[in-house]
C-alpha cells in the first residue's frame, strides 16, 4: 500500500501540481538532481523508485537530468548496468508538438504521438540507443512520414512529406528488431 500511495498517489499529485504551476506562470520545468536512487537491474526498491520517475518524467514529458556519481566502479570502469537503466529513446527534436512519448526501458518499446507541424522544417530526431537494440530496430511510422537513420550518431529522422499545409497527427512506434 506504500508504494501505491507513494508511486501512484503522491507523485501523480506532485507532477499534476508542478504541470498547473508552469500553465499559471508561463515558466517551464527541467528535474534536476533526482540521485539517490539506482538503475543496477535489481528489481529492488532503488530501481523501482528509478523506473517509476523515469516512466512519470515521459508521460509528463519533462526533461531531466540524474546527478550521481554512481555510473563508474572505484577502479574507473563503466558500471554498464547502470548506464543501460538510464539509456532511453527519445526525441530530441520534433516535427510539431508532442503529445505523447512513452519507453519501456524493459521491452525496449519506444513510442511516440505528435501533431506533426508542415511549417516545421527541421525533421524530428529519436536518439536510439544500441544498448536496448543490438540486434537492431524495426520503426513503424504514420502515413505521410518519411525516415532515414544515422547509425553514427544513433539517430532516427522522421520528416513529415504530405503536400498538405495542416497539421496531421503522427506516431512513431520502435521495437527490437
Amino acid at each position: 500500500w506504500q508504494r501505491f500511495l507513494c508511486d501512484d498517489v503522491f507523485a501523480r499529485m506532485i507532477f499534476n501540481n508542478v504541470r498547473s504551476l508552469v500553465k499559471q506562470t508561463g515558466g517551464s520545468k527541467f528535474l534536476t538532481e533526482f540521485g539517490t536512487c539506482s538503475q543496477d537491474g535489481k528489481n529492488d526498491s532503488s530501481t523501482i523508485e528509478c523506473d517509476t520517475m523515469l516512466d512519470y518524467l515521459d508521460e509528463y514529458m519533462d526533461s531531466w537530468t540524474f546527478w550521481g556519481d554512481n555510473f563508474y566502479y572505484s577502479d574507473g570502469h563503466i558500471r554498464e548496468d547502470m548506464v543501460n537503466g538510464f539509456a532511453r529513446t527519445y526525441p530530441r527534436a520534433i516535427q510539431g508538438y508532442p503529445t505523447q512519448i512513452k519507453f519501456n526501458r524493459h521491452t525496449a518499446v519506444f513510442t511516440m504521438q505528435y501533431i506533426a507541424d508542415p511549417r516545421i522544417l527541421e525533421p524530428t530526431e529519436i536518439f536510439i540507443p544500441l544498448q536496448h537494440y543490438p540486434q537492431g530496430f524495426v520503426v513503424k511510422i504514420s502515413p505521410g512520414l518519411k525516415w532515414n537513420f544515422n547509425k553514427v550518431n544513433r539517430i532516427l529522422s522522421i520528416i513529415y512529406s504530405s503536400n498538405s499545409d495542416q497539421s496531421e497527427n503522427g506516431y512513431v512506434v520502435i521495437t527490437k528488431a
